[in-house]
């Protein structure tokens, strides 16, 4: 036992004179000098100087040894704190007052004195995530031109939630109004609610509501609520796509009378970050009555955002905005397009 304690000491000397980085053998041959900025999840994360930082998967790794004191936990629960010293052809040994050896795809996960245990960073995100927040959005687009004919157009939006990641619960608010020449071409104010809380790692279940006034159509009041499944279908850093079926009831009522009829409720949400500076948003409804299908309203309304401040609470946002009703009021066309370039502050 003596003799492997003085093998330890010499080792470690011998290491600390030679080495000034820590070094990380893989399987095809290669040597890494660097610094080894952790291990966790079965990825080692390196920062070397001529390739910046590098990710192995742990199960390439032959050896690896640090110039410095580590903290390890190993896949079978002991957690060592030493040198790690690389053994070509014997699992690599940490070294301290008990040395431990482990081949490098036992270590479950290594960190340094000036970082933080990852158990503790995970805990801390996961407590993060689920913790509930507000966010909120106000924005407005102002369009108008004079000479030949006097137009002015102002829209309004303003859009709040507050949960985490498993329960949602959102709001709208929207005005649109457009005068042409002296007259009244577009005059509408949407609203509603929804909730969604997911009871499964990619299904929720929802409720909504919407109310709609258009006095251009003729609609006093436009009531839609639905309740049913959503599906997220890609949740990734950079793109989330969402889809949802559910059952509801449409109300609408005129000047001349009232219209209600049980319906379907489908819907897409997508977003997709392609840089630091562009996202695409886009979100799309399709409601047909159940007891006639050619009855129905499409809406979407696809953007692109890019942020006009460091700090991501200034936004503008230029898209295109559809609504298709198959069954208009007289004298009134089916599809309604806007073209939109509006300012986004965003908060929470």
């Amino acid at each position: 036992m003596n003799a492997f304690r003085l093998f330890i000491c010499l080792s470690a000397l011998a290491t600390g004179l030679s080495l000034t980085a820590d070094v990380v053998r893989t399987k095809d041959g290669s040597i890494l000098q660097g610094r080894i900025v952790g291990i966790d999840d079965g990825f080692l994360d390196m920062e070397t100087n001529f390739a910046g930082a590098v990710r192995i998967e742990l199960s390439e790794v032959l050896g690896l040894s640090t110039d410095e004191e580590a903290f390890l936990r190993l896949e079978d629960g002991r957690e060592p704190k030493g040198k790690v010293l690389d053994r070509p052809g014997l699992p690599v040994l940490v070294s301290g007052l008990d040395p431990v050896q482990t081949p490098p795809v036992g270590i479950r996960q290594l960190w340094r004195a000036a970082d933080e245990d990852p158990v503790l960073i995970a805990q801390r995100e996961a407590k993060e995530k689920l913790r509930k927040k507000w966010k909120s959005s106000i924005s407005f687009d102002l369009t108008g031109s004079s000479g030949n004919s006097e137009d002015f157009g102002l829209a309004s939006q303003f859009k709040a939630s507050y949960g985490n990641e498993k329960v949602t619960t959102k709001f709208h608010l929207s005005s649109h109004k457009n005068n042409k020449s002296g007259e009244t071409t577009t005059d509408e104010t949407k609203a509603g609610v929804e909730h969604s809380s997911f009871f499964g790692e990619k299904t929720a279940w929802y409720v909504k509501s919407d109310l709609e006034s258009d006095k251009l159509e003729d609609v006093n009041l436009r009531s839609t609520s639905a309740a049913g499944i959503k599906y997220a279908l890609m949740a990734r850093e950079n793109q989330t796509l969402n889809l949802r079926s559910g059952l509801g009831f449409r109300f609408e009522s005129y000047e001349n009378g009232n219209e209600s009829a049980p319906a379907l409720d489908i819907g897409l949400e997508h977003t997709y970050k392609m840089n630091d500076f562009l996202s695409l948003v886009t979100e799309l409804d399709y409601v047909p009555s159940i007891q006639n299908f050619p009855d129905y309203r499409v809406t979407h309304d696809t953007g692109l955002e890019i942020p006009l401040s460091s700090s991501g609470f200034w936004k503008l946002r230029t898209g295109i905005a559809n609504d298709y009703n198959s069954r208009p009021a007289s004298g009134k066309e089916r599809l309604d397009v806007r073209y939109y370039t509006r300012i986004v502050f965003l908060w929470e």
